[in-house]
């Protein structure tokens, strides 16, 4: 099965609300799909398939009809929310990148402040039961979170995470950081884009 996520309203001759699947044959939407009432971002950003659950990020409100912000799951049947809902202070919330966890749960990248009632800045770990922060998380300016673009899990565990970053746990960053499971750590001065630059993906080997 392949899973398209995005901004759009059909797929194929089947209506289906910016997220859909083709099984090789047709189209399916998935029940009544992930919508915003925004124009920008996109409603679905980021995908990931994790222990037979379809996990979705983006900068949606609503999932499957529910009042569900950011961040929801599929199990083919029903969308229902993954924990305490994320949240922010003056702005949406938005998923912007997705990543399995070693052993369990998911990591989640975005635009967002708190997990539940956990402040996490940006980057937080859903273990299947409850929300886990990485340190301090990542922030722009020391007082507000990043924008997590991208979320990379290397096979010793250490997380990667690229985005709109200068701080990593009060660390100066560009850009991207590196999580070993105790503290942040900058990555050889990281890159340095022009002024409205970030990182955009991420991708381990090996």
């Amino acid at each position: 099965r392949l899973y398209v996520g995005g901004s759009f309203t059909q797929a194929g001759d089947v209506a289906a609300a910016n997220i859909a699947v083709w099984d090789g044959t047709r189209w399916s939407a998935l029940g009544a799909g992930l919508t915003s009432d925004l124009s920008s971002p996109a409603p679905v950003l980021t995908l990931l398939a994790q222990d037979g659950v379809l996990y979705a990020g983006g900068a949606f409100t609503s999932a499957g009809g529910q009042a569900i912000a950011g961040l929801a799951r599929w199990d083919g049947t029903h969308w229902s929310a993954v924990g305490p809902a994320l949240a922010a202070t003056g702005y949406r919330v938005n998923v912007r990148a997705l990543a399995a966890a070693p052993g369990k749960g998911i990591f989640v990248g975005g635009a967002f402040e708190r997990a539940g009632a956990r402040t996490v800045n940006g980057i937080a770990r859903w273990d299947g039961a409850a929300w886990e922060n990485l340190g301090q998380g990542v922030t722009m300016l020391g007082d507000s979170s990043a924008i997590v673009e991208a979320v990379a899990v290397d096979a010793a565990g250490r997380v990667y995470v690229g985005g709109l970053i200068n701080l990593a746990g009060g660390l100066p960053v560009n850009n991207i950081a590196m999580w070993d499971g105790t503290r942040w750590h900058d990555m050889g001065g990281g890159v340095t884009p022009g002024p409205d630059g970030e990182v955009e993906a991420l991708l381990v080997v090996g």
